[in-house]
């Protein structure tokens, strides 16, 4: 037996098909796609290993790793780029777009702060970075990139990026479906980051010491961990909302 369900699209009851070859409208669609399908995430991360974050190496790195053990777990494909900065140096990756199951841990060895926090030239090439990789792919639909800040200080070093260039360029990929995350600490981050481009919704201040680190990763997490579990079509309204309205980070731990 069939049914129109539209002048376009004749779906078989008997063998659960549509006979376009379409998916159902009721769904979510690609451009290619054949059924509601779980578009892969590429996650890119930078790190802040300034001169403040001394202190907090061992919180940083174990949140860093408790985020990439949850995430071993999660649902669909995702890629992982790790990277650091400081005015030593402005951009070191760690791990470049490996599929999550073969990222491995970071070390204390690894994250040693140090010197001052060239923030903006330091976002501007994990997106010099994100975007040669990615191509065409995040206008094609294929793949949804993430990019995440953690920091606890203010910009006080860059040399080659701008901000209002900064603040267009975010602008732009936002529009073009890309998703910005900032978590920062020991400042005002709305203020911070809207300054750069990021929403409101998808920012959040936590505390500079090993409660806030922790629970800063964990919301993080918990947030990728809802997005890699959406097709296509729920994830619009994610990723201008990508904690869901719930920011955990923000409460103090006295009180939970």
């Amino acid at each position: 037996m069939t049914a129109d369900i539209t002048t376009n699209h004749t779906f078989d009851w008997d063998t659960g098909t549509w006979s376009t070859g379409l998916t159902n409208p009721d769904k979510d669609t690609g451009p290619t796609a054949t059924t509601a399908t779980v578009v892969p995430v590429d996650v890119s991360i930078l790190l802040d290993r300034s001169g403040s974050m001394q202190g907090l190496e061992g919180d940083v790195v174990g949140g860093i790793n408790g985020f990439l053990g949850d995430q071993r777990d999660g649902e669909g494909d995702c890629t992982v780029t790790l990277a650091q900065f400081d005015s030593e140096a402005p951009f070191e990756v760690l791990t470049s777009a490996l599929p999550i199951d073969q990222v491995v841990d970071l070390t204390v060895d690894q994250y040693r702060p140090r010197g001052a926090t060239p923030l903006l030239d330091a976002i501007g090439a994990l997106l010099d970075d994100a975007e040669r990789r990615l191509g065409e792919g995040p206008a094609n639909g294929t793949v949804d990139p993430v990019v995440v800040v953690f920091t606890d200080g203010l910009e006080n070093a860059s040399q080659r990026i701008t901000r209002s260039d900064l603040f267009a360029r975010i602008g732009r990929l936002r529009d073009a479906g890309w998703t910005f995350v900032f978590l920062g600490a020991n400042q005002d981050s709305y203020l911070e980051a809207g300054r750069l481009g990021f929403a409101g919704a998808n920012t959040q201040n936590f505390r500079g010491d090993s409660y806030g680190m922790r629970t800063a990763s964990n919301e993080f997490s918990r947030g990728l961990t809802s997005m890699r579990g959406k097709v296509s079509r729920e994830r619009v309204m994610h990723k201008v909302e990508f904690f869901d309205g719930r920011k955990d980070a923000e409460q103090d731990d006295d009180t939970r």
